[in-house]
């Protein structure tokens, strides 16, 4: 029974160790991701950036043809995109891509709505309008992540 004991307690000892380095690991990131914010938040107005009431950050390359529509949150969009982090590493891209506005970031449905069919955008996420403090994509992106997504939209169905 001792052994038994012995064992749980090595064992949770050892996962509470494991999950406190991921800890220090992440809030080292998030520290990362808030000094960028402060350092390129200026020389980003400065290329043209828009900043949103909630700290989503744009920029329209391409507004999309004249009478095209702009997708709405019901939307099935199709798109292209290239997702990065802010250490220049690409995560995810897509051609063709065929996505439901509804199962998207808040940061893809704030600044998609901006554009038209045909329209090219660049966003700067914030984690708060990405996948917050949990991480996401697989465990391709970790908690507290700036995305910068260069997203062409191809085609919405409302």
């Amino acid at each position: 029974m001792k052994k038994i004991l012995f064992f749980a307690l090595i064992l949770f000892l050892t996962a509470i160790a494991m999950s406190s380095c991921e800890r220090e690991d992440y809030a080292e990131w998030k520290l990362l991701n808030e000094q960028w914010w402060k350092d390129n938040k200026e020389a980003l107005e400065n290329e043209g950036y828009q900043t949103t009431e909630s700290g989503l950050m744009y920029r329209i390359e391409y507004m999309g043809p004249e009478g095209h529509r702009h997708p709405n949150n019901n939307s099935r969009i199709f798109i292209s995109y290239t997702g990065k982090l802010i250490d220049g590493s690409t995560f995810d891209s897509g051609e063709d891509k065929e996505m439901f506005m509804a199962g998207v970031i808040r940061g893809w449905t704030e600044g998609l709505k901006k554009i038209r069919d045909g329209g090219i955008i660049h966003l700067y996420v914030p984690y708060t309008l990405g996948y917050g403090k949990d991480g996401g994509g697989g465990g391709y992106i970790p908690p507290y992540s700036t995305l910068y997504f260069e997203i062409d939209l191809l085609y919405s169905e409302n």
